[in-house]
């Protein structure tokens, strides 16, 4: 083989090695601009809007509502709950999940109700609901949540702003914030939800979070 095949190899070489670094820039940069492309808005919302806020009253419940408007290609979303107490997380369960197709607009509720004992005194759990939905229906699910202590006083923790954020982290929608009245006559909310749940005797915190199947 003569110094020209050598020299037309070696180019050869070179252009080949060039387009596979250009390729696999170019598909990480067609991967990041996924991900930025990626964004959730979370805005406040009601369970009980209009007339129908009169009701609020005398149903016995504690509610939560956000609206949620997601673009991106992710194929779950998932509602979770935490409870935290003393500051500390105690523990976190996946309460419902929904199929995404072309991202997701709807909303989330939240509606917690006291389970009463036969002498009519409340139990020391409650009946948690959390319902899906956006125009082509809905899913839901209910659970027995534990309760903070009886001589806790407690108040829900509603988003007063709403925000927008990627979806590579779990966000925090609500949260239902409880205190001992014995030590202390309340709490004062914090910039967030968690951040706020951190400071409190006992928290609920419900977030979601969006993924795909391999994950």
């Amino acid at each position: 083989m003569g110094p020209s095949a050598l020299k037309n190899e070696k180019k050869i070489g070179i252009i080949i090695s060039m387009f596979l670094i250009l390729t696999s820039c170019t598909q990480e940069k067609v991967r990041s601009n996924e991900a930025l492309n990626e964004e959730v808005r979370i805005v406040p919302s009601s369970l009980f809007m209009g007339e129908v806020k009169k009701l609020k009253p005398h149903l016995g419940m504690t509610t939560g509502c956000v609206k949620v408007n997601y673009k991106g290609d992710k194929e779950w979303m998932e509602v979770k709950y935490e409870i935290w107490e003393n500051g500390q997380l105690k523990s976190n369960t996946n309460l419902i999940k929904t199929h995404l197709k072309n991202g997701f607009n709807g909303e989330v509720s939240i509606s917690l109700r006291d389970i009463n004992l036969d002498n009519s005194e409340p139990s020391q759990s409650s009946i948690m609901t959390i319902v899906i939905s956006d125009q082509s229906g809905y899913s839901s699910s209910s659970q027995n949540v534990e309760k903070y202590p009886k001589f806790y006083g407690s108040s829900p923790f509603n988003l007063q702003k709403e925000f927008k954020t990627s979806v590579d982290q779990e966000l925090s929608i609500w949260g239902l914030m409880a205190t001992d009245i014995e030590k202390t006559q309340g709490y004062h909310e914090e910039s967030t939800i968690e951040a706020t749940a951190k400071k409190v005797d006992w928290a609920l915190v419900i977030k979601i979070n969006f993924y795909d199947k391999n994950m």
